[in-house]
């Protein structure tokens, strides 16, 4: 008999099935401009605490802020007023919402539709709660030992051991908060700086403001895919016992089956992941991912002249400017 027939005789073996998730109901929740009446935010309600479909209303309101790059509020009227704010529940569910500038002179408020447009807090002061005690205890003791001179992302790995979400030690990656495309954005805006008024930690390699170790973690691969696509970032949230702590939030309107295991799962968060570089790489998943891309007669924030978009730094501005720190 023929190998083929051997192998064609042979019985069939009962294999376990493996969990299978299907892709997720959502519910939407958009935030309009009540000037125009037009949408520019677009959530996925996910559900939470086992409970309904909803939002946290925090989430949603400093999603609105960050885009609008005002003070405001969420209101289920078009019509301003204090009448018109709602209750600062916990969880909102899913529906139409209008983002209210405080100040009656912004009202006609922009958009802001590119991270390069985007202006940054000042520090861990300007920060909207919680992230401001977050940031305001933040005090990170780092111990550079062993470090291979070309090899940051291989001090990280070393340093977590383990995916932040999954608490997986296969085949972790080192992730960016913010993504290495955007270093000219974080140089100009001296990001490591600003996150503790404190001089920039670069153990190794090309002194570049991204690559500050206060900006990696360890993810699996698809977990950083996740991420990477805009389908959560983490946010600091109060957990069922009380404490403050950094979860994913799946808050992207696109379908993922991860979100069923995943959503609101507490982060094991190294402790020198600045709260602030956390901040700024949520603004970047709500600019990037959230924002509706046709703003209809809602205007614009214009990209500044420097834009990744259009101009690249060389690597030795880096270095004559990490220098002239020295220097001084």
């Amino acid at each position: 008999m023929s190998l083929e027939g051997n192998l064609m005789n042979v019985p069939e073996i009962a294999r376990p099935k493996l969990k299978r998730w299907d892709l997720e109901d959502l519910d939407e929740l958009y935030v309009y401009h009540p000037k125009h009446d037009f949408c520019f935010l677009y959530f996925g309600c996910r559900t939470e605490r086992r409970t309904v479909r909803a939002m946290s209303r925090i989430l949603v309101h400093q999603a609105a802020t960050i885009v609008a790059q005002t003070e405001g509020y969420l209101s289920l009227s078009r019509e301003a007023g204090p009448h018109a704010q709602i209750s600062p529940d916990v969880l909102i569910p899913a529906g139409r919402y209008y983002f209210h500038a405080t100040d009656p002179a912004l009202a006609d408020y922009s958009i802001c539709g590119h991270f390069d447009a985007w202006e940054p807090p000042d520090g861990p002061d300007a920060l909207p709660e919680p992230w401001r005690t977050l940031a305001q205890a933040y005090n990170p003791k780092l111990d550079f030992v062993n470090c291979d001179a070309n090899d940051f992302a291989g001090w990280v790995k070393r340093a977590d051991k383990c995916c932040v979400l999954t608490g997986n030690e296969d085949l972790v990656e080192c992730q960016h908060v913010v993504p290495q495309e955007h270093a000219d954005w974080a140089f100009r805006h001296g990001m490591t700086s600003r996150a503790t008024q404190s001089p920039a930690m670069y153990p190794f390699g090309v002194r570049r403001n991204i690559d500050d170790v206060r900006f990696l973690m360890t993810m699996n691969p698809f977990v950083r895919d996740l991420m990477d696509n805009g389908l959560f970032a983490p946010f600091p949230l109060t957990t069922a016992d009380g404490l403050m702590a950094f979860v994913a939030y799946f808050f992207s309107p696109a379908k993922t089956a991860s979100s069923h295991e995943y959503h609101c799962r507490t982060l094991n968060m190294p402790s020198r992941i600045s709260p602030y570089l956390l901040y700024i790489g949520f603004a970047w998943t709500v600019i990037k991912f959230i924002v509706i891309s046709e703003t209809g007669p809602i205007a614009r924030k214009p990209l500044p002249s420097w834009s990744s978009t259009s101009v690249h730094l060389d690597l030795l501005e880096y270095a004559d400017h990490s220098a002239r720190e020295e220097e001084v």
